[in-house]
């Protein structure tokens, strides 16, 4: 189980910012299924429109590294429009 969920990514909400994270948006117990895998600083959510916002603070799962890194590549293009 735990091994699975190392092979799932997500793009979430960490210090007012855009984090990929590597694993689930989910605690076992005391046990975090999630870590940091990249974080981006430079992605402010107060620059991102409030409903894609809302997506990330909710946690974005995505099914693969690649897919993850496209959307916050994404992100990344709408925040600094809004900038």
């Amino acid at each position: 189980g735990y091994r699975w969920t190392q092979t799932q990514f997500y793009v979430g909400a960490q210090n007012e910012n855009v984090a990929l994270f590597r694993g689930i948006s989910q605690d076992l117990a005391w046990i975090s299924l999630s870590e940091v895998e990249k974080n981006h600083p430079e992605i402010e959510l107060k620059y991102l429109p409030p409903y894609q916002r809302k997506q990330v603070e909710a946690t974005i799962a995505e099914g693969s590294i690649t897919d993850a890194r496209k959307k916050v590549d994404e992100l990344a293009a709408q925040a600094s429009a809004c900038k």
